[in-house]
């Protein structure tokens, strides 16, 4: 309830002057601070700097400073720093802990990959020991055999000797026989190969007609048995396709025959005419690719094979 000076009259005159400064005094009362008592702040609307509030709930006095209430208990104020501070380091470990959680789950996973890469060189080092092992293997095979299966990459195809006492006539795909005359080492020194028209695989031989090609001893000819040990070597002079059409056999005729082992009858050899032999394909039924050791004797029995054969 505000205070109001009445206004003076005539008949008030000497009362005012008397007691004016009552009026003075209770005016000031006015605008002293006032103490509100509560468990909430007064409003700033009702509040003024000086003011006083007694907090019912925390016990404890406030004053109204720069539009703020202050306390007035100074161990109160340590006591908030206090809380703002511990605050603050419990949120501090609180993002240490969540970076702790995070490095555990950088380890883990480090440790995860670690394994990985060991499982992967422990699979490595198995297949290069394999590979190894299989090198080894491959080391002492046969050049022309196959690891897991012969038949299974294209070799030199092979052919059967089939003794001097054989008819050309009467040769399989894939069967030879030959006779020499002459001496070796010598130009007069002769060996004649006939060959089936079909290799071993059952293919043509270069052609089905017949012809002749002269090499003129520009090449070198050989009969190497397979796995080697030697045969027979000479140099090139005529070879003669289909020498006679009803029997259908060819005939290669060298000179300066030289023999390192005497040819083994069923034995398999490979014939090196270049540009023309050996030919080359997968194993089959007229090639086995046998082994037998190399015998070392005489040489093939000469003029035998050309009485058997029409030239």
């Amino acid at each position: 309830m505000e205070f109001r000076k009445p206004e003076p009259t005539d008949k008030m005159t000497d009362h005012a002057e008397q007691h004016g400064f009552i009026y003075d005094e209770v005016g000031k009362l006015q605008n002293e601070p006032t103490v509100a008592i509560g468990d909430i702040p007064p409003t700033d609307e009702d509040s003024k700097e000086g003011d006083l509030w007694w907090d019912s709930d925390r016990m404890e006095m406030f004053i109204r400073y720069q539009d703020a209430w202050i306390t007035t208990n100074a161990l109160s104020a340590r006591v908030e720093a206090g809380e703002q501070v511990q605050a603050e380091l419990l949120a501090r470990v609180a993002v240490g802990e969540e970076q702790q959680v995070i490095l555990q789950d950088r380890v883990r996973s480090l440790d995860t990959a670690t394994d990985t890469l060991q499982q992967q060189n422990t699979l490595q080092n198995g297949q290069i020991q394999g590979l190894r092992n299989d090198k080894a293997d491959n080391d002492h095979l046969h050049p022309y055999a196959h690891v897991d299966d012969v038949d299974a990459i294209p070799r030199p195809l092979t052919w059967k000797f089939m003794g001097t006492s054989t008819p050309a006539q009467d040769l399989g795909p894939g069967e030879f026989t030959i006779s020499t005359t002459g001496d070796q080492n010598t130009s007069g020194g002769k060996f004649k190969i006939y060959l089936n028209p079909r290799d071993s695989s059952g293919r043509q031989v270069v052609s089905a007609v017949t012809f002749s090609h002269d090499f003129s001893n520009n090449h070198m000819v050989s009969v190497q048995q397979v796995g080697g040990g030697g045969g027979i070597t000479g140099k090139s002079q005529n070879f003669y396709f289909n020498t006679d059409t009803s029997n259908n056999y060819h005939r290669l005729e060298t000179n300066w025959w030289k023999v390192a082992y005497t040819l083994v009858n069923g034995a398999e050899y490979i014939i090196q005419v270049p540009g023309i032999l050996p030919t080359f394909g997968f194993a089959s039924a007229f090639s086995t690719l046998g082994m037998p050791e190399s015998v070392d004797g005489e040489v093939p029995v000469s003029d035998e094979q050309e009485e058997q054969v029409n030239d």
